[in-house]
């Protein structure tokens, strides 16, 4: 248990680090405003492929076990978490910087931002970097914006129709 502590860093332990370890972890540190997850794009993550695994770090469940959490910086995040696209995350008023970084993933950076936005009324900073987003999924998340979202960063290597793309980044 750290009861006092404001700042969690996890760095390459994937292997080493369960799901419900870190499940326990946070739990037992009830004061946590930042959680910070990274791997490395090629293997990071690669033990929890199994959804049986998965299914106990869903990203609802990280930001109901740490309450106080108000920034959010996950890197590798592709296939990271199960996503119920029929079901979105409670409200989380709490949160309100979120990084998603998986530049080796193809859309799954924009489909977690797409489920999880809504659920985020209090944002005041995203960065998203993901290495494709279509054309549909870059018009939907600037749609679906937080109205107090003060610092906007996204970065896509590949976005479909990039003709298009002007009158895309129209934000309201």
């Amino acid at each position: 248990r750290c009861p006092g502590l404001l700042e969690l860093s996890i760095t390459d332990c994937q292997k080493s680090l369960s799901a419900a370890s870190l499940s326990s972890l946070l739990s037992g540190c009830p004061r946590l405003s930042l959680l910070e997850i990274l791997g490395s794009a090629t293997d990071a993550f690669a033990d929890w492929q199994d959804r049986s695994v998965r299914q106990l770090f869903e990203l609802p469940r990280v930001l109901s076990i740490a309450p106080n959490l108000t920034e959010l910086r996950v890197t590798s995040c592709g296939n990271t978490f199960d996503l119920e696209p029929d079901r979105h995350p409670a409200p989380v008023p709490g949160l309100r910087h979120l990084s998603l970084d998986c530049e080796g993933s193809r859309d799954e950076n924009t489909e977690i931002a797409l489920w999880l936005l809504p659920s985020l009324p209090s944002l005041e900073s995203l960065r998203l970097v993901s290495y494709q987003a279509s054309e549909k999924h870059f018009r939907q998340i600037l749609r679906c914006l937080p109205a107090g979202l003060a610092d906007l960063k996204l970065r896509f290597t590949e976005i479909g129709a990039r003709s298009e793309l002007g009158r895309a980044v129209r934000c309201r």
